[in-house]
């Protein structure tokens, strides 16, 4: 079958003459073979450890669904229910290490694509990985998993089909109107907008705050200023989404200097009077 190893093994039997009586001598020989199986691995590309919570999908050559699946989440898996008719006879998964997949039964020489449909919260949509299971020239019957890059197939370790998520980088500036440089001391933070769930809170200092790996794609945040710098006038709130892109992702606030004008005029004429000197004391 397409989706089994063959087995190579040279299996010996031995017949042997028994009486003149007996026209027909058997053996019974048991050839096992083993499924072709490979491991899915969802991973950081800054760490290699595995990611949970990705919504990923694997279709074959004519784009049919073969399954899909929560990474971490065995009970998520759902197979196609037409396997059979499209020439599958026995595809059944397992839970491999961490959080990895390992599927039983995908078919020799076909090419499959690996795709994201949702990322886990934090990280950006990896680009599809096209892959295929060919035959082992050794003899150890087993196939061997290549990854398709450019116009070529890499052979993989271990069977291991590996797709790589970069994680949401956001940069929010505090800026000083008067002359774009970062302003410290204001009392920042950062909501969801849809649920007003506190995502983040910080001072703002000399250099811009950056985060990595906690915002998620798709969603709409809102950066406010709890309290400014004295001297300064609080800002208006400033709404961003997250783009799906592992770039840097810049979210600027620019505060404005507080501005008090002091007149001392006559009761008279109402004109402006010089020479008056002035204190100003604090409440």
């Amino acid at each position: 079958s397409d989706s089994y190893y063959i087995d190579r093994e040279m299996h010996e039997v031995h017949l042997e003459y028994k009486d003149q009586g007996t026209q027909t001598v058997k053996a019974n020989v048991t050839v096992k073979e083993n499924q072709t199986e490979t491991a899915i691995s969802k991973r950081m590309i800054a760490s290699s450890v595995e990611i949970k919570d990705c919504h990923l999908k694997i279709s074959d050559e004519n784009g049919n669904e073969i399954i899909s699946w929560i990474s971490g989440d065995i009970s998520s898996v759902k197979l196609n229910e037409n396997l059979k008719e499209m020439g599958y006879s026995n595809v059944h998964v397992e839970k491999d290490n961490d959080y990895a997949l390992k599927i039983n039964g995908l078919l020799k020489d076909k090419e499959y694509t690996l795709t994201e449909t949702r990322p886990a919260d934090g990280f950006v949509t990896a680009d599809d990985v096209t892959f295929k299971i060919v035959e082992s020239s050794s003899n150890n019957c087993r196939t061997k998993v290549l990854v398709k890059s450019g116009d070529s197939f890499i052979e993989q370790m271990d069977n291991h089909v590996v797709m790589y998520d970069d994680t949401t980088k956001l940069e929010f500036s505090k800026k000083d109107i008067t002359n774009g440089r970062e302003l410290s001391g204001c009392r920042m933070q950062v909501t969801e907008k849809d649920t007003g769930t506190v995502m983040d809170e910080w001072v703002s200092t000399e250099e811009s705050h950056v985060i990595e790996g906690k915002y998620a794609v798709g969603k709409t945040y809102v950066l406010t200023e709890k309290q400014p710098r004295d001297g300064y006038a609080t800002a208006e709130s400033v709404e961003f989404t997250v783009e799906d892109d592992g770039r840097v992702q810049k979210v600027s606030m620019t505060d404005d200097t507080i501005k008090v004008q002091f007149n001392k005029t006559a009761s008279d004429t109402k004109k402006q009077l010089s020479g008056a000197k002035y204190k100003v004391y604090d409440s």
